[in-house]
This record gives structure tokens, sequence and C-alpha cells, in this order.
């Protein structure tokens, strides 16, 4: 056999499976029950500042509504909501609404520590209903599929 040849074939392999695993950090997609959260990504910012993440979400169901009341980070004292440049107290996304940036943001108050590029951070939302979604967002318009 061809020595050369196996280690090609190997590393092709190994780049194969970083690129998969990378993909499964960065694209991705959060969902509730008939609730998307689309490829959220947050600005990098530096420790006891404020920074910016931009989720989009997507209700997919015909009926129900889905009332997001607050949320949480393991990087900031607190986020806050906003749309329009006006801070809201919920974000509200009715049966088959698709909410952009453009639409709300989540502001980052107080972050406990920088954010840099390429770093994941832990967000949590909390609904109306009392359920509640966690998930990654990634550190940077960089983790942006192409």
């Amino acid at each position: 056999m061809n020595t050369r040849k196996n280690i090609g074939i190997l590393l092709s392999g190994l780049l194969l499976v970083t690129l998969v695993n990378i993909g499964t950090i960065f694209a991705h997609t959060a969902e509730k029950e008939n609730l998307q959260v689309i490829h959220p990504w947050v600005e990098a910012a530096l420790k006891g500042g404020n920074t910016t993440a931009h989720p989009t979400f997507m209700n997919n169901d015909e009926e129900r509504s889905y009332t997001i009341i607050r949320a949480e980070s393991n990087v900031s004292e607190s986020v806050k909501f906003k749309s329009a440049g006006k801070l809201i107290g919920r974000i509200e996304i009715k049966p088959e609404d698709v909410l952009s940036d453009e639409d709300v943001i989540l502001e980052l108050h107080e972050l406990k520590e920088d954010l840099v590029e390429g770093q994941v951070i832990n967000l949590t939302l909390f609904f109306k209903d009392k359920s509640q979604l966690s998930f990654k967002v990634g550190v940077g318009a960089s983790t942006m599929p192409e």
C-alpha cells in the first residue's frame, strides 16, 4: 500500500470530521416545538461592556403564538430586548411569523468576560408558559454560514 496515499486519506477524513463539528457548533438551529431560533450570533465585546445578539425567530405553528418574557446568558449580568431602537418587555412571535434582527435584538449587559470572535456562549429564553429554551450562540458574524 502507498503510505503517502493512506496518510492523505486519513487527513482528508479528519478534516471532514472537523468541518462537520464546526458546522454543528456554528450553523445551528434551536427548537421549541414549532418555534425555531435560526443561527443566533453575538457581537464581540469587552468585559464590563454591552453587546448585541442577533437571532432570527421562526414560528411554524399556524395557530399558536410564543411569548418570550426574559432571557439569561452565562456571560452577562442581564439580557434586554429591543425593537425599533426601544426597550421592550417581551418578544411576541405570532403564528407563522418570522422575526429577524431587523425586528428584534437581544442586548447583553455588563459582560462578565471578553467575548472573542469564534467563542461560543450560552443563552436561555424563558417563555410565558413557564418553559425555556437553552442554546449556544457563536461570537462574531463570521459564524454565519455562507
